[in-house]
């Protein structure tokens, strides 16, 4: 499986990782289930982590509906790990749609600068 989640209910956080080829399906499926994890609670901030990516085969007009997706509440931090340009540019396309529906996304290069973002 391309993606894998985990719920931190101590620090009030999703970290999702994808890895190898990421495609629409896999993305929509990541939402889509947690949405209907009994663990997870929206208020939670979400930290994605893109750097074991190695193909991404997703359409604009999925990340698009993705980001239209009402899992979690406006004005939850959210937070994506993208080091490639490729990965950093889907990352904010992504950020972008999801800002205009009351979404905070930000995009990093590096773990540690969304860590440190997440953090304060």
């Amino acid at each position: 499986m391309p993606f894998s989640y985990e719920i931190n209910r101590w620090r009030r956080l999703v970290i999702a990782r994808f890895h190898g080829v990421t495609d629409d399906e896999e993305l929509m499926g990541y939402y889509e289930r947690l949405r209907h994890d009994p663990a997870f609670d929206p208020r939670y901030w979400e930290l994605v982590d893109l750097r074991d990516v190695d193909r991404f085969e997703t359409a604009g007009v999925t990340i698009e509906a993705v980001a239209r997706l009402r899992v979690f509440h406006a004005n939850v931090r959210r937070a994506a790990i993208a080091p490639t340009d490729l990965a950093f540019g889907l990352a904010r396309i992504f950020a972008a749609y999801a800002e205009c529906h009351g979404q905070e996304v930000e995009v990093f290069r590096d773990a540690s600068d969304a860590d440190e973002w997440l953090a304060r």
